[in-house]
């Protein structure tokens, strides 16, 4: 096994429950929809892009102090057996990881963007009723449905350097795919011997900071939520736009995934044609007109038959203004 071959499959094994919701999510012909604002679905359709917005202005920001604090109690318990583990063949490496969190959590936290995206059936024409809540009252909310063929795509996301993963729901659920972390590492003590010091601090750095960016309160399970994560202070430059927008009253930086033209590179997978699989209009006062306006700016953006992608769900939700 070269390096290269052995680091892969050291990531691999770091990242069970992301390849394993993966398969699961293939095997059910499974999408993902951003829910959002009638609004910013237009800006979406018009502007081909999709904004990735600070973490710290996010509606659920505080999610990220969650996950911190659970990690900060698995490290706890297991920190021991870890420093065991590595120290076999890279000694103090788990203390050098854990320092290296420390350091850059501050401009983790200024500097990471990210979107969400919700599981979503392929016969599902209604939506989520509590996403639906979220985007209520005179504000019209639409989920954007997209395709995920482009999950397989090595060269999207070396491109973008910036990568999908699943959320993890509450203590028990983090605790279970942790400890599967340190058995993983406990039964594979040849990789850790094979792979540089440096690339096997990496792979568990990344690992530990995308649980703290990817673990949510039980309470949020129903959403079956994936993010979208970006991250410049740990991935590097990307091919992305980035501008200033005013936001809700509220200047930011923005960094955007072009779905359309992709020059110099070539990425198809990312063309709106091909990613949008439906548009669905959820519970609001005027759902026909919204579905004409949506309709219209997917025609201009090149979407074929759009008509026939739009649903508009009829879900009885009473909406307060």
């Amino acid at each position: 096994m070269t390096e290269d071959e052995a680091a892969i499959t050291f990531y691999n094994l770091m990242n069970t429950h992301m390849n394993a919701r993966l398969d699961l999510l293939k095997k059910n012909r499974r999408k993902v929809a951003h829910y959002t604002t009638a609004e910013n679905a237009m800006n979406i359709i018009t502007g081909k892009s999709i904004w990735l917005r600070n973490s710290a202005l996010m509606n659920d920001f505080s999610e990220i102090k969650y996950g911190k604090e659970r990690l900060v109690d698995a490290l706890k318990r297991q920190m021991a057996e870890i420093d065991t583990i590595l120290g076999g063949a890279h000694h103090q490496l788990a203390t050098e990881i854990i320092n290296w969190l420390v350091e850059v959590e501050e401009p983790i936290n200024t500097h990471t963007y990210l979107t969400s995206f919700a599981e979503h059936s392929e016969n599902d024409f209604l939506g989520k009723l509590s996403m639906w809540r979220a985007y209520g009252g005179p504000v019209a909310g639409v989920a954007i449905v997209f395709n995920t063929d482009v999950f397989e795509s090595e060269e999207v996301g070396q491109a973008l350097n910036a990568f999908m993963y699943p959320v993890l729901y509450g203590q028990a659920e983090f605790d279970r795919h942790f400890d599967q972390i340190v058995a993983n590492l406990r039964s594979h003590g040849d990789l850790l011997e094979q792979l540089p010091r440096a690339r096997v601090k990496s792979v568990l750095f990344h690992t530990f900071q995308d649980l703290v960016l990817t673990t949510k309160h039980p309470g949020f399970a129903e959403e079956e939520e994936w993010r979208v994560i970006f991250a410049p202070p740990l991935f590097g430059p990307a091919h992305m736009d980035k501008g200033i927008h005013t936001i809700a009253g509220i200047p930011q930086v923005v960094h955007k995934i072009k779905l359309g033209d992709q020059s110099p590179i070539n990425l198809p997978e990312l063309e709106l044609d091909r990613l949008v699989h439906r548009v669905v209009v959820g519970p609001c006062q005027y759902p026909q007109q919204v579905a004409y306006a949506l309709d219209t700016a997917l025609q201009a953006a090149g979407v074929k038959n759009s008509r026939d992608r739009i649903l508009i769900s009829d879900i009885p939700l009473r909406q307060r203004g």
